[in-house]
Parts: structure tokens; sequence; C-alpha cells
């Protein structure tokens, strides 16, 4: 999944919520962080990643040289 496929998703979720305000009070952070991140203003949260049901998966592997 892309960053921009993360933002769509964010902002699919604040429309069935009603608004980024809704969203925001459901997931437990503030409206403004909701529309920081949709500005790319700031990271997505773990919190927020889990309230619109996506995980955070981390990869490594060897460098190619």
């Amino acid at each position: 999944m892309t960053h921009a496929d993360l933002i769509d998703r964010l902002r699919a979720k604040c429309a069935e919520a009603g608004s980024q305000a809704a969203l925001a009070r459901q997931i437990g952070v503030s409206r403004m962080y909701i529309n920081n991140i949709l500005n790319g203003h700031a990271p997505i949260s773990d919190t927020v990643l889990n309230g619109i049901g996506i995980e955070r998966v981390v990869t490594y592997q060897e460098a190619i040289k």
C-alpha cells in the first residue's frame, strides 16, 4: 500500500464518519492532526492507522551494492 493509498483511505473514512472532526473523535486524535496528515504536514501515526483499519508492517532487506 502506498502513501497515496493511505491518504485515500483516510479521506474515505472521514467521509464515512461525516467529517474530519467526527473521525478524529472516533479515533481519539484531534481534527487538526487529521487535517495535517491529509495535507502532508504530519506523518500517519499507528493510532490513526489502526483507526482506519491499517496495520504498519516494516520489512528490511540487504542493500544492493
